[in-house]
């Protein structure tokens, strides 16, 4: 390389100017030629992305997302497009693969979409007043997300969902959703806010845990939560088993944690089965160990009889647990298909104090009746009033004399037979 007397490569100034010495550091421009060049190459270098824009959904070119003429701005979704379904043309279908999108909004109802799968990274409102937004497209979230449905008679419909690994997935509003697909998702958890109802109808593989903070969680059929780990009632939640015709939704071995909330069955729902006589030999578990966390209610609900099995029972504090729409026999152990029953494979015996039954004549404390290896809890037998109580040992009383009486005179009369040879 061709040097100046300065040390400067031929073809390059010395942005520094003045004197040099040796061993001096130096910083070059290059030369004006060189510079269109840098240029260029750092343009290809340089990461370039397309700004995520909110799209609105017209429908009026077709009912493929592909389609320009169907969006507002007029082009199809790309990465982190966030849409909105609104006005007349109420089908709409992604046509598009492997697309990653933001949020999605239904402003009109009525709407149905499908089409390939797709990720999401921010959730689904459902701002309609009234009506059903069907979204069936199956959905992986990236992120931990909400899907809301806001307003009190609106309903959300939604199909397959991955939370994915280590996620949560909210649901809350005041209105309703239903997953008829798969929610899934390793260690994957979902909680349930607001007034709202959530339905779950498909056996769900998501194995994280499960918290009702508010609204109802309805577990509609056997496996809705069959891979839960936890289940948490809290404060003004309910975990409702709706269905006479499954007895095994939740995971048998899921910790239920009544913190507040109920747990409710409706036309004789079951979880588990109690066993069809006094052996328990065919016992079948329901759920895992029960914690009462605070004051909850279990409800057997109207219109059927069923069973409810836990692995074991634990209070703390001075919280109570009371038994709503129990049918049976007081202080009797009870036939499954005949009676409810309230059954623990561990012995509650230790906390016991803190059940109670509401029953029709009021509040009965709880007793314990083991059989075989397991355990159910019924109602203390009722206890007789001082008034009948009175009256019975009155006529006990009256009858052991008439009794004392017809002895002592019969043996009078074989006495004085034996005297006077009389006939009785």
């Amino acid at each position: 390389m061709q040097t100046t007397s300065n040390n400067v490569p031929s073809g390059a100034t010395n942005c520094l100017g003045a004197s040099h010495g040796a061993g001096r550091s130096w910083i070059f421009v290059w030369s004006r030629a060189l510079f269109p060049t840098i240029l260029i190459l750092s343009m290809l270098a340089a990461p370039w992305k397309v700004q995520a824009t909110s799209r609105t959904w017209t429908g009026t070119s077709g009912n493929n997302w592909s389609t320009n003429g169907n969006w507002s701005p007029a082009a199809k979704p790309v990465k982190n497009d966030s849409l909105i379904f609104s006005g007349a043309h109420t089908v709409s279908t992604n046509d598009i693969s492997g697309l990653t999108l933001g949020t999605i909004t239904f402003s009109t109802s009525g709407f149905t979409v499908s089409g390939n799968s797709l990720s999401l990274t921010s959730g689904i409102s459902n701002n309609i007043s009234a009506g059903t937004s069907a979204w069936s497209i199956g959905t992986t979230l990236t992120a931990s997300q909400t899907f809301t449905s806001t307003y009190s008679g609106a309903l959300l419909q939604l199909g397959n969902v991955s939370i994915g690994s280590s996620k949560t997935l909210t649901i809350a509003g005041a209105g309703d959703t239903t997953i008829s697909g798969i929610l899934g998702g390793s260690s994957a958890n979902v909680i349930k806010n607001d007034t709202g109802t959530l339905t779950l109808s498909a056996a769900n593989s998501f194995s994280g845990s499960t918290t009702i903070s508010a609204g109802t969680l309805n577990a509609s059929d056997n496996g809705t939560l069959g891979s839960t780990s936890s289940v948490t009632i809290g404060v003004g939640g309910t975990l409702l088993l709706s269905s006479p015709v499954a007895s095994d939704r939740v995971n048998d071995s899921a910790a239920i944690n009544l913190a507040g909330g109920s747990l409710v069955m409706t036309g004789g729902a079951s979880e588990g089965y109690a066993g069809s006589d006094s052996s328990g030999s065919d016992e079948a578990p329901g759920m895992g160990a029960l914690t009462l966390s605070a004051n909850s209610r279990i409800d057997f609900g109207t219109g059927g009889i069923g069973d409810v099995v836990f692995d074991s029972y634990a209070f703390t504090g001075s919280s109570t647990l009371t038994i709503d729409n129990w049918s049976g026999n007081e202080g009797t152990l009870g036939i499954s298909g005949v009676t409810d029953r309230l059954v623990f494979q561990n012995d509650p015996s230790g906390s016991i104090g803190s059940i109670s039954f509401n029953l029709p004549t009021g509040s009965a404390p709880a007793m314990v009746i083991p059989y075989g290896a397991v355990y159910e809890v019924v109602p203390v037998g009722p206890v007789p009033e001082p008034s009948t109580a009175l009256t019975g040992l009155t006529l006990l009383g009256f009858i052991g004399w008439r009794e004392r009486h017809q002895l002592l005179t019969l043996r009078s009369k074989l006495a004085m037979r034996a005297t006077r040879n009389l006939p009785i």
